[in-house]
């Protein structure tokens, strides 16, 4: 039996607007523990009327603190990311001439995705950030 468009789509609107909430939530949750900590930089506040697709949650620290920073968080059981290498950089998109894009470069030296989910509870979400906090200011 086929389920009615109409009934599918009212389901995946469902589906749509709860990951949304819980993406609101875990990025206010983040936005909040992390603002004040010192040697990280957090995203900036969305516009007015904008939402985030919830695809992860990025912070930014000195290049040569961030990949101890992240085996510190992958000893404590937290997984975190590096995402998007510079395209210029990339043998299958490196330009015939050499290019230096050093704001690009540095970004992804500084940037580290951490866990944003829909399966983090309150409890996993401080499990992060304590992790975060004491990996940075051990490194401090």
């Amino acid at each position: 039996m086929a389920v009615p468009k109409e009934l599918y789509t009212e389901v995946l609107q469902f589906y749509a607007e709860q990951r949304q909430a819980l993406d609101s939530r875990n990025f206010a949750f983040y936005d909040r523990a992390l603002a004040d900590l010192p040697g990280l930089r957090p995203p900036p506040a969305l516009p007015e009327g904008h939402t985030t697709s919830g695809y992860f949650y990025w912070v930014q620290m000195d290049a040569e603190l961030r990949d101890g920073v992240a085996a510190d968080l992958r000893d404590a059981g937290v997984y975190t990311t590096f995402r998007y290498p510079p395209l210029h950089l990339v043998e299958a998109f490196r330009p015939a001439e050499p290019t230096h894009l050093p704001n690009t470069e540095a970004a992804a030296e500084e940037t580290l995705c951490l866990p944003i989910h829909q399966g983090l509870s309150d409890t996993d979400l401080a499990t992060v950030v304590t992790a975060l906090r004491t990996a940075l200011e051990a490194r401090r």
